[in-house]
């Protein structure tokens, strides 16, 4: 995804709903998680990581990442 490798968060987001694989799943998380927008980060995963068959292990490691961010 061209966005993402620019870094550009806000196109990530916008052409990321609905993620269509598990890549754009990890980056509209990502992009969420860079505007400290983890409610929104949470939200499409429990919306997205059971259709798309996202690895358990990836999606607990996301998790654990979001609720690290919230504390900083």
């Amino acid at each position: 995804m061209a966005a993402m490798k620019a870094k550009n968060w806000a196109a990530v987001v916008e052409k990321g709903i609905p993620p269509y694989s598990i890549a754009e799943l990890t980056a509209l998380v990502e992009s969420y998680c860079t505007s400290k927008n983890y409610d929104l980060a949470n939200k499409i995963l429990d919306e997205h990581a059971n259709s798309l068959n996202f690895p358990a292990a990836q999606e607990k490691e996301l998790r654990q990442r979001i609720t690290t961010l919230m504390k900083i």
